[in-house]
């Protein structure tokens, strides 16, 4: 370990370490050994979590992030999952506090020590990356399963460490939008559209910060981001969103609709979320950037119209446990019956969604996919994951599926 390393084998390895995990390492003992360290770093850790500051939340989210970036920078060749990510990237900023300078008293090194001479670096932060997912998902998953026994139970030992990440190809850039995801999700990784937005639900934890990344705020709200689940799709889905110009010059999308906050409620999509479930009128990918005084939105058949109308599908969208604003459609209505809520109209809709609150749209949607005032198409949902993100929504247990799928393959490219 040297104190100026430029990479993470520079900056978190020890003594004895292992480029490659050992053979008699390679067992189910060995992972829950791994996957106990990572979270017993968070056991002095505070629970407590507001809007500005959510410790328990923000170490978990910047360890999977650590991991995601780790994979993401794949190039169909090189790279992957190898434990080594290119400080250099300035998306990259952020991630050596909890990897090993420190955050809230703990890194991530004070759980690599434990196990450098038997694990390689590349296998643990994958590992890392699933414990803290398993950590922050207390409740059972898919007819009662343990999240963290069906990340081991799928886990695949054999990630060589990379010593030197300055070929690593540059992360996507959010103001690509959706061609930004092919490229690495599609094209280099391997996903289909419905796997990368599967994957993107690791957004349903942590918060992205204006001296980081250059935007700021939740994916949902600070209290569902503390909990590993699909509040990241009834977020995109069931509130209304407007462009915003950050300080740092960056384009993001806010919270606009009834409930939204000027200031103290920080709620925010990128141009990659958003254009997985929403495309300009003109069916190009949806950007903030272009959007202007506009609003996008969706109107409630949107789930009638691409998932099939269902009085089971309606009920799960709108009254699922785990979702914050529970019987809300863009923060209104909460305990009204669900056929009630679903059936209002263009104008009432759109008016919840965006002009009401603190954060207005304009009177132009940002988003296509309206037939007409009073009459919807597919309800504003035109993204390549459209169906998807709905389905996601609506369905915990399939999201969960497909994650895991999606997640297995990612952390796998580039192995030999």
């Amino acid at each position: 370990m040297t104190k100026d390393g430029k990479f993470p084998h520079d900056l978190m390895c020890h003594t004895g370490v292992v480029d490659e995990t050992l053979a008699n390492a390679r067992n189910s003992r060995t992972y829950d050994k791994v996957a106990k360290s990572v979270k017993d770093l968070f056991a002095d850790i505070s629970n407590d979590c507001s809007n500005d500051n959510c410790p328990k939340t923000e170490f978990s989210a910047c360890i999977l992030r650590m991991a995601g970036h780790d994979f993401m920078d794949f190039d169909g060749r090189n790279g992957g999952s190898d434990g080594c990510v290119n400080f250099d990237d300035h998306d990259n900023k952020g991630l050596k506090p909890c990897l090993f300078k420190g955050e809230n008293g703990q890194s991530l090194n004070m759980a690599y020590e434990k196990h450098a001479t038997s694990v390689s670096l590349a296998d643990f932060i994958a590992i890392a990356g699933e414990a803290v997912m398993a950590l922050e998902r207390d409740t059972p998953v898919l007819r009662n399963k343990n999240l963290g026994d069906l990340f081991r139970d799928q886990f695949k030992w054999g990630r060589k460490t990379n010593k030197d990440c300055s070929k690593n190809v540059a992360l996507p850039l959010p103001s690509e939008s959706c061609a930004a995801n092919k490229k690495t999700f599609i094209d280099a990784l391997g996903l289909t559209w419905r796997e990368t937005a599967a994957l993107m639900g690791v957004h349903s934890l942590g918060r992205a910060r204006l001296e980081n990344s250059g935007f700021s705020g939740w994916w949902s709200d600070h209290k569902s981001a503390s909990h590993f689940d699909n509040n990241y799709y009834h977020s995109l889905a069931q509130k209304g969103w407007v462009p915003k110009q950050m300080p740092s010059k960056k384009f993001q999308w806010i919270r606009s609709g009834n409930r939204s906050k000027k200031s103290g409620q920080d709620e925010m999509m990128l141009n990659t979320d958003m254009c997985l479930l929403y495309a300009h009128p003109d069916k190009s990918d949806i950007k903030a950037e272009s959007g202007g005084d506009c609003c996008a939105w969706l109107m409630p058949a949107a789930f009638d119209n691409l998932l099939g109308n269902t009085t089971a599908k309606k009920d799960a969208v709108m009254h699922e446990n785990n979702k914050q604003e529970k019987g809300e459609w863009c923060g209104f209505l909460g305990g009204m019956p669900v056929d009630q809520v679903l059936g209002f109209g263009f104008g009432i809709t759109r008016h919840w969604c965006c002009g009401m609150g603190e954060v207005h749209g304009g009177k132009k949607d940002c988003n296509g996919g309206f037939k007409s005032k009073g009459e919807a198409d597919k309800g504003g949902a035109e993204g390549p994951a459209a169906k998807d993100i709905l389905e996601f929504a609506a369905n915990e247990d399939a999201w969960i599926r497909v994650f895991l799928e999606a997640w297995g393959k990612a952390t796998t490219k580039g192995m030999r």
